[in-house]
């Protein structure tokens, strides 16, 4: 992990952060560990200016024609496989266009959701839970992401929801830049071990009290995990 790296994480979560990092490095040569944040974004915390119209864009949620039209060009990364699992979720994705191009797209899901090939995530029925965000390499550095999230949310929001719920994992340090800067907050962190093909997933008091747990997506799955059954979240 390159200097500058540290360097933010120290300035976005302290010591505590910058520690975590270091062992995930370490511990990674041994056997596969991984840490997530949980995350969580109210409009009362959304930094304002991310609220404020695009006018050289055009955005909102896509119809299921307009996605599957996008999903076409491979440089949208709507790959088939995740394209079939969300929309029979019941997923909805928010995309910014410009002309005939595809700039950003948010996924937003009210339903217990995979977060992994291994494991999906139940949470409270008062949040939405965002997931795979993605701009386009020609439109990056524009903060695109961020203004997407804060429209949804605000979507959301007029709903009655409280906000939305993320999971970055810990060396994504580009996602945890982005959700920092827009007003997301740290309520919980994760922690994943695996080694000879068993897992043990650990949720802090923090993802309890939020009533956010990850399960696995299959029965034959070795896994150890703190927290409720399947059967106990299926309500998420």
């Amino acid at each position: 992990m390159k200097w500058a790296d540290f360097k933010e994480r120290y300035e976005m979560f302290g010591w505590m952060g910058v520690a975590t990092a270091m062992c995930s490095v370490l511990i990674n040569r041994i056997f596969y560990f991984d840490h997530l944040y949980l995350m969580t974004l109210s409009l009362v915390d959304t930094d304002p200016s991310f609220i404020q119209a695009l006018p050289q864009f055009e955005s909102g949620f896509m119809s299921e024609e307009l996605i599957k039209h996008f999903a076409q060009n491979t440089k949208y990364h709507l790959h088939q496989d995740f394209l079939n699992c969300a929309l029979q979720n019941g997923d909805h994705c928010y995309g910014i266009r410009q002309g005939q191009e595809l700039a950003s797209y948010g996924w937003y899901s009210t339903k217990a959701t995979p977060v992994t090939s291994d494991f999906k995530i139940h949470f409270p029925p008062e949040y939405v839970y965002m997931h795979h965000g993605y701009t386009n390499p020609d439109f990056r550095g524009q903060r695109l992401h961020a203004y997407g999230m804060a429209h949804a949310l605000q979507h959301f929001t007029d709903r009655n929801y409280k906000g939305l719920m993320s999971i970055v994992g810990g060396e994504n340090i580009a996602s945890l830049k982005s959700t920092h800067r827009l007003g997301y907050r740290i309520v919980g962190r994760i922690y994943l071990f695996a080694c000879m093909n068993h897992f043990f997933v650990f949720h802090d008091s923090g993802t309890r009290a939020f009533r956010t747990w990850l399960t696995p997506l299959r029965a034959d799955l070795k896994t150890f995990w703190n927290g409720p059954g399947p059967d106990q979240n299926k309500a998420a």
